[in-house]
């Protein structure tokens, strides 16, 4: 919705009935999975979208996938998944050619805008654009 001409988001975690808590004679707990860690990539970077979108990030992975702006042209990705993940992070607002990962020092190229990468299971990658 947009009130004022700001934007406000609204994820509906409740998502059961007092029928469904019935059902299964629970008064506290969900009935069943809520499932937010298995929601659908496009899903996820909607979601994303919305935090990110005044910031002029534009980042997009799986579920279970972490993007945290520490300033400018750096940013932390951090992967929990058990599986490699495909990143993208969109950097034409950043003027810069390569990006450096602090944790490894590994150099990073961008194409066409983006920086597109795998991310190994449980790992994570600070990246920094070199000036």
């Amino acid at each position: 919705n947009e009130v004022n001409g700001v934007k406000i988001y609204t994820l509906n975690t409740h998502t059961f009935s007092q029928e469904d808590f019935d059902r299964v004679g629970e008064v506290l707990l969900c009935p069943k999975s809520l499932g937010l860690l298995e929601l659908p990539q496009s899903w996820a970077n909607t979601i994303r979208l919305a935090f990110n979108e005044p910031l002029a990030e534009d980042f997009e992975a799986p579920v279970r996938v972490s993007f945290q702006v520490l300033a400018p042209g750096s940013v932390v990705i951090q992967n929990y998944n058990k599986f490699v993940v495909k990143v993208r992070y969109n950097v034409e607002n950043i003027n810069s050619k390569t990006f450096k990962d602090h944790f490894s020092d590994t150099m990073y190229k961008i194409e066409n805008k983006n920086l597109i990468f795998e991310l190994s299971p449980r790992s994570r990658v600070w990246l920094e654009a070199v000036k």
